[in-house]
């Protein structure tokens, strides 16, 4: 009998049969690791566009605050001009 070969972790064969599905259960680690590193870069692209489209609401936002400011005043200034003219006449 060979050196290093023990009988009590059973026969060639079954070390064969261990040892091929560890090379199966190792291919498929490596590509859930394959699927993982591309969804984690999916991932990452999808936060910048979530982190791009809140920053570009959050402008809108003021814009439009900006211009329901500004129409509340031009409101107000039409409302005086118009109180104006009816008591000039």
């Amino acid at each position: 009998m060979r050196r290093g070969y023990d009988p009590g972790y059973g026969s060639r064969d079954q070390l064969k049969d261990c040892h091929e599905l560890g090379m199966k259960t190792a291919r498929e680690r490596d590509e859930l690791k394959r699927k993982n590193d591309e969804n984690t870069g999916h991932i990452q692209e999808l936060l910048f566009r979530i982190e791009d489209l809140t920053e570009k609401i959050v402008q809108l936002e003021i814009t439009n605050n900006s211009w329901a400011t500004l129409n509340n005043a031009l409101l107000s200034a039409n409302e005086a001009l118009m109180q104006n003219l009816a008591d000039s006449t």
